[in-house]
């Protein structure tokens, strides 16, 4: 095998690179006296192939290494290193324009994860990222902070204690935004083009998901206000205790999405060995999501959208739709039809990336372009004008 000669200083900084971006050195050449490759001459013998890849990695990383050397050397204060990888790395993913992908250290991990559980301590708002580079509320949570303040679906967040927040830090937002029970925290919205900031007093919040009621007529309705870890076990209550209706409206409006498997297991009630959805990788590779056998609704119902159903609930309606199980109405939902895999770090960080896009049964995009109902209703002030067609057609 062929082998190369390379300075130990040369090495030093090929590991140090590797240690930033996290890549796999070999264990000889982190120390390489072990195996006694280290010459006199303060030379390290290496093989052709290793040699190549390790200039691979310099001539792509050298610069971050000499930008790091100067600042620690030449900054007028003290910089953490930490604080200088974390933010490389962060950069690093940010090079994808991509709003819903980020970098979060172990702390923010953990402070993410405390948004699926559906109990949390905070003032009860549901954010999105907005294309224009803006937080959005999506969903206010039923007699939370938020909902006692009067904030509304569709206004932007900007500023939390302060701070200002956009599009490409939403989760440190929402982070900073939650916190212990009966302390204070002050956000800063826009509100119709104007600024309005309002202090909140954290409560504990818990997100119940699924809300069941009996209409007029034997009609039931189960609104679902978000797809999360107990949302299907509840509708499969809320299905139960349905069961001598003769018809059932399910609404997902400003239903801003959640957990794809709770919004799969929830059609797996309403259609037998159906495709729901599939999603596609930049490679063209696909994976589907289906149903089983053994429906548990067989009467009539319709599904309610409107342009604040994101996500999850688009999934779910255009699967009802495209297998023609039953009428979607309402307006054209927020179309956001792409899902990234949060992955977990060995050192407790974590990577979010976009990696996959939805599309429909029949491959219609979703993304940006959102689930046309089958009737379109737009919302009327004063009265309910989506629901009341919903119950016109079941009664038909």
């Amino acid at each position: 095998m062929k082998r190369v000669s390379i300075t130990k200083a040369f090495l030093s900084i090929l590991i140090v690179l590797s240690i930033i971006i996290g890549g796999a050195i070999a264990f000889i050449f982190i120390n390489p006296n072990v195996l006694g490759l280290l010459s006199s001459d303060g030379r390290v013998t290496i093989s052709i192939d290793d040699y190549n890849n390790l200039i691979e990695l310099y001539d792509r990383y050298g610069k971050a290494e000499i930008i790091r050397k100067d600042i620690k050397n030449t900054f007028y204060k003290e910089v953490d290193d930490d604080a200088l990888n974390t933010a490389m790395l962060k950069g690093l993913v940010a090079g994808t324009e991509d709003i819903y992908s980020g970098y979060y250290t172990e702390d923010e991990y953990n402070e993410l994860m405390v948004s699926l559980s559906g109990e949390y301590d905070g003032v009860g708002m549901t954010m999105t990222q907005n294309e224009n580079g803006y937080i959005e509320v999506l969903a206010v949570t039923k007699n939370s902070p938020a909902a006692q303040a009067g904030v509304g679906i569709g206004e932007f967040i900007i500023k939390v204690n302060g701070e200002t927040y956009d599009a490409n830090s939403m989760d440190l937002c929402a982070a900073a935004i939650r916190g212990k029970k009966g302390t204070t925290v002050k956000v800063t919205f826009i509100k119709d083009g104007q600024e309005i900031e309002r202090e909140f007093t954290r409560a504990h919040i818990t997100t119940d998901t699924v809300e069941y009621e009996m209409l007029e007529g034997g009609i039931a309705r189960i609104a679902i206000s978000s797809f999360e870890n107990a949302t299907s076990k509840d509708f499969k209550a809320a299905l139960d205790a349905a069961k001598d209706a003769k018809a059932l409206v399910i609404d997902l409006r400003d239903n801003p999405g959640g957990l794809v498997d709770s919004a799969i297991e929830i059609a797996d009630e309403l259609m037998d060995n159906a495709t729901v959805v599939y999603i596609e990788d930049h490679n063209g590779n696909k994976d589907y999501y289906k149903t089983g056998d053994g429906k548990t609704w067989t009467k009539p119902f319709v599904v309610l959208i409107n342009e604040n159903s994101a996500s999850a609930s688009e999934i779910f309606a255009a699967g009802i739709q495209d297998n023609k199980v039953a009428p979607i109405v309402g307006a054209v939902s927020y179309g956001k039809g792409i899902i990234q895999s949060l992955e977990q770090l060995s050192d407790g960080s974590a990577i979010k990336l976009t990696k996959w896009q939805y599309f429909t049964p029949s491959g219609k995009m979703i993304n940006k372009i959102g689930v046309t109902p089958d009737y379109m209703v737009e919302a009327v002030e004063g009265k309910d004008a989506q629901l009341e067609k919903a119950i016109e057609l079941l009664n038909k």
